[in-house]
């Protein structure tokens, strides 16, 4: 029987995380492939089963490796609803023609869970894990491939599980295509390194999934070719279990596609917060937090310097009231 008591943040495997993030994320890369993934899970335990999807970016390491760096969320499980990061090795090799990839990865997973108490409250809880999976890719003559993998989870102090996912992705350029290498073609806009976004949005708790409106501002900053930095304002909304709102600051690796018109990056950085429910009738910040926040975002850039940005963020609380806040904005770069 597993020990499922509150761990804490885990600290050392966060930083962790990052570190090897940043530093896979700066090899130069043969191809970029961008998959979603949906299938069915079991826990090892109980046998119990829910659903599982996945959000995987993959890129290749020479002909035969890869890493990639997932969001996997594994379902609601009887007291379990858990999700998070993922960072992975793979080998693979290529049969008829390269048309058939198989592929083997492992590496470590960042999981967020939310256990509900038997008096019906939540509490989430932090673990680090591995993750190990198996996949059979099969390309198509266009950008386009269709993917099956089977992921098993291993947990300490939590559930461990097993989940059998397809899906479709789609292969990324990260240089610019031949066709506009040689025809001269040029962007619609400066090359900058600022940028200014306003975003509305949801934001749900954990557990109850109580949701209200939320809205927020980003000043981000380009401090070299694969990394920026951003400092911000949420405000997370007004609902029965929050009142929050705080500025924050994240670095963010990132890669560019399609002649840096789509950028997809990963953002890790704090969120001091103040919350009007934690403590009601003291004044707000005199019990300002400090959370953790991970953010996976993606901008189009339009022309004129104009850009849409989406963002997903993880907030990650020491009081049981993490969220998860979905946010879609108008930025302009200068």
């Amino acid at each position: 029987m597993k020990d499922y008591s509150k761990s804490g943040k885990s600290y050392d495997f966060y930083a962790t995380f990052l570190v090897l993030f940043i530093l896979t994320v700066s090899h130069t890369a043969f191809s970029q492939d961008l998959s979603i993934l949906g299938g069915l899970i079991s826990s090892h335990e109980d046998r119990e089963t829910s659903y599982s999807w996945q959000v995987s970016y993959m890129e290749d390491i020479g002909d035969c490796f890869g890493w990639s760096f997932s969001w996997l969320n594994e379902g609601h499980m009887p007291n379990h609803h858990r999700d998070g990061p993922t960072l992975q090795l793979w080998a693979r090799t290529g049969i008829l023609n390269r048309r058939l990839l198989l592929a083997a990865g492992a590496g470590p997973y960042f999981s967020f869970d939310t256990h509900q108490e038997p008096d019906g409250s939540f509490r989430d809880v932090r673990y680090g894990g591995g993750i190990f999976s198996l996949a059979a890719i099969w390309n198509s003559e266009s950008r386009w491939f269709v993917e099956a993998r089977v992921n098993t989870v291993l947990v300490h102090r939590d559930i461990d599980t097993t989940a059998l996912l397809f899906g479709v992705g789609y292969r990324l350029d990260f240089e610019p295509s031949e066709e506009t290498r040689t025809s001269g073609s040029t962007k619609t806009w400066r090359k900058t390194n600022n940028e200014i976004t306003g975003f509305l949005g949801d934001s749900i708790v954990h557990g109850p999934d109580d949701n209200s409106f939320a809205f927020g501002i980003e000043y981000r900053r380009s401090i070299a070719r694969h990394l920026d930095w951003t400092v911000g304002y949420i405000d997370e909304g007004d609902n029965t279990y929050i009142d929050r709102k705080g500025i924050t600051a994240q670095l963010w690796p990132k890669r560019s596609f399609f002649g840096d018109h789509l950028t997809l990056g990963v953002g890790v950085g704090v969120y001091l917060a103040a919350d009007n429910h934690k403590n009601p009738g003291s004044d707000i910040w005199d019990d300002a937090l400090l959370t953790g926040l991970i953010t996976l975002t993606g901008s189009y850039h339009l022309s004129h310097g104009y850009l849409i940005r989406i963002s997903f963020s993880r907030t990650i609380t020491d009081y049981d009231r993490d969220t998860d806040i979905i946010l879609a904005g108008l930025g302009y770069r200068f």
